[in-house]
């Protein structure tokens, strides 16, 4: 059992001063458990045990640090729904330095219009490397080769060699990085959507996400029985945040679906929770009304949300009609109305 589950929220405690220590604990206690479970439409999904994350991440910082990138450094994460993504995010932690996930440029978007936008953040925040794919090299090249520019240069990790055995010696250095890291460093870097203004910068520490892990869990009564499962996008809060630090800190499993497979077929989510019989998922306000409207009922002969106890209406003003509408929908499809919930991140 977790060490601060199921108690009086006033004495909930977390050992582990940082969150790297926090995932390696939970890999030492429950090693076979899963993480994240990396879901993709008509595949077979990709299962991460916490030991298998861990032990992975480890190789992750290896390469990282022996690629030049130093405690401190930003580094944005610009890689498409990859089940390596997530070892790649713990590892960088791991070697002292800030992840930054950004989203993946759409094909409409012109690579001008997306340099310009990375040179903004990078001007705001100081991004130092860009870790990303292969195929957004062209677009982004021309910004690392621009004079004054602060990024350093761009790696491509989904390509670095990750199946041999690691240099026990660079390993080791890694090591010591992150049990110098204290709980009042930064653990990452935080962009804002955008939708009001540039996007601006917020750096969290160590401690900010563990207590938030401490409160949340104990507002939302978490267990170890507990699933998330999240179709929500990593480079936004709500998706990082709610559903992808907390579980993973909290030791609970997390399904991740691709964001833009969901607004293609919305039923995926439904798919998930019967499947993987997850027990929470988060939602903005508009996504309870596209559930609800654009399923047909012939699509839900095998939809069970009877495992669902609770369902997070969060980041959008929470409207009391979108409530209405699932339940109307879905109720008799399992879904029980108490497990309607909001949050105010």
């Amino acid at each position: 059992m977790n060490n601060f589950q199921n108690e009086d929220p006033e004495k909930l405690s977390i050992p582990e001063k940082t969150l790297w220590q926090r995932w390696e604990s939970n890999a030492q206690r429950n090693p076979d458990r899963e993480a994240i479970v990396h879901w993709v439409a008509g595949e077979e999904p990709i299962r991460w045990t916490y030991k298998n994350l861990i032990e992975t991440a480890k190789k992750f910082s290896v390469r990282i640090k022996e690629a030049g990138i130093k405690p401190g450094d930003v580094c944005a994460i610009v890689i498409r729904h990859n089940p390596y993504l997530y070892p790649l995010y713990l590892g960088i932690s791991r070697a002292g330095a800030l992840p930054a996930v950004l989203a993946y440029p759409n094909p409409r978007l012109h690579p001008d219009k997306f340099r310009q936008g990375l040179e903004g953040m990078s001007q705001r925040s100081g991004l130092d490397y860009i870790l990303t794919e292969r195929d957004l090299d062209p677009a982004i090249r021309p910004l690392i080769e621009k004079e004054g520019n602060t990024i350093k240069s761009v790696f491509f990790p989904l390509e670095w060699d990750i199946k041999t055995e690691i240099d026990p010696k660079v390993d080791a250095e890694v090591e010591q990085i992150a049990l110098s890291v204290k709980e009042t460093d930064p653990i990452l870097l935080q962009h804002s959507s955008g939708t009001t203004g540039l996007q601006k910068p917020v750096v969290l520490s160590h401690r900010a996400i563990l207590n938030h892990v401490k409160n949340l869990g104990a507002a939302l009564k978490f267990s170890e029985q507990d699933k998330i499962a999240s179709w929500l996008p990593l480079y936004h809060d709500f998706g990082l945040i709610a559903c992808f630090h907390i579980p993973l800190a909290y030791g609970i499993t997390t399904i991740q679906m691709n964001p833009f497979e969901w607004v293609l077929a919305p039923i995926l989510l439904l798919e998930v929770i019967t499947k993987e019989k997850a027990t929470l998922t988060c939602l903005p306000n508009f996504s309870y009304n596209v559930l609800a409207e654009k399923i047909h009922d012939d699509e839900l002969n095998e939809i069970s949300l009877a495992s669902l106890r609770a369902t997070v209406n969060s980041a959008e003003p929470i409207r009391y009609d979108s409530h209405q509408k699932f339940v109307a929908k879905f109720e008799k499809y399992g879904l029980n109305p108490l497990a309607l919930s909001c949050l105010y991140g």
